[in-house]
C-alpha cells in the first residue's frame, strides 16, 4: 500500500513486524513505565470483520497507545503487517485530503481476500471528515476493510451512528469507548491487595477510597 511518508513514525510493523513494540514511539515509552495497562477492549476491538467502527475517549485517555497495542494484538494473530495502518487525523486537512490518502492505500493494496484493518486516529481533526469516510464507504472500499475511527469529541459516536446507516458492517459491537481506569483495575495493575480481597470490589455497596488514575498517554 503506498503512503505518505509522514506516517511512517507510526507504521514501523511494515519495515520489522518483529520490532514494532520497540520502535514505535507510543509503545516504547509504554515500556519504559514500571507498570503498563492492558485494556480488555483488546480482546473486544475487530478481527476478521470488516465495517466502520468508532473508539471513543477523553483526551489523554490513552487511546492512540490502545490503538498501538491493537496493531500488536493483530500482528500476533498472524495479520499480514502490510494489511494493517495507521494514520493520524492531525496531518489530514480536509475531506477531500481524506479521500486521496485512503484510495492511495487501496489502489496500492497488495493482498486480495485477505481482510485490512486501518486505523484513523483523532478523525475529528480533519474537516467534514464524515464526509469523506461516507464517499469511500459508498465506493465499496472498506468492503475488505475494518477501519477504527478514533475522537475525542463527546458528540463524535453518536454522529457515526446518524452519518453512517447501514454501512458499519455486520458486526453485532461497532462502537468503542475507553474510560480512564477504575480503581478496581488501578488495584490489580499495582498488585495494592491480595486476590481474596479484590473479590469485594465487587459488591454493590464496595466504594473507592480514592480518585481513578488515568493512563498517560494520548
Amino acid at each position: 500500500m503506498l503512503m505518505d511518508i509522514r506516517f511512517s513514525p507510526h507504521n514501523t510493523h511494515l519495515e520489522s513486524p518483529d520490532a514494532f513494540s520497540s520502535r514505535d514511539p507510543h509503545l516504547a515509552r509504554l515500556s519504559k513505565l514500571p507498570m503498563a495497562h492492558a485494556s480488555s477492549l483488546l480482546d473486544d476491538l475487530p478481527f476478521g470483520t470488516p465495517g466502520i467502527y468508532t473508539l471513543g475517549g477523553g483526551r489523554q485517555v490513552g487511546k492512540t497507545t490502545l490503538t498501538k497495542q491493537w496493531i500488536s494484538h493483530l500482528l500476533k494473530k498472524k495479520v499480514p503487517p502490510e494489511a494493517i495502518r495507521y494514520l493520524s487525523g492531525e496531518l489530514i486537512d480536509d475531506h477531500h485530503s481524506l479521500v486521496r490518502h485512503l484510495t492511495d492505500i487501496f489502489d496500492d493494496a497488495p493482498l486480495d481476500n485477505v481482510l485490512h484493518y486501518l486505523i484513523l486516529d483523532e478523525v475529528t481533526y480533519i474537516k467534514d471528515w464524515d464526509k469523506g469516510i461516507k464517499y469511500v464507504a459508498d465506493a465499496g472500499l472498506f468492503e475488505q476493510t475494518a477501519i477504527l475511527l478514533t475522537g475525542s469529541d463527546i458528540a463524535f459516536i453518536s454522529d457515526a451512528r446518524m452519518r453512517f446507516p447501514g454501512r458499519r458492517g455486520p458486526a453485532d459491537q461497532v462502537d468503542f469507548h475507553l474510560y480512564p481506569l477504575s480503581f478496581r483495575e488501578t488495584v490489580l495493575l499495582k498488585g495494592l491487595l491480595p486476590p481474596e480481597a479484590l473479590s469485594e470490589l465487587n459488591q454493590p455497596n464496595c466504594q473507592p477510597p480514592g480518585p481513578v488514575i488515568t493512563t498517560l498517554f494520548k
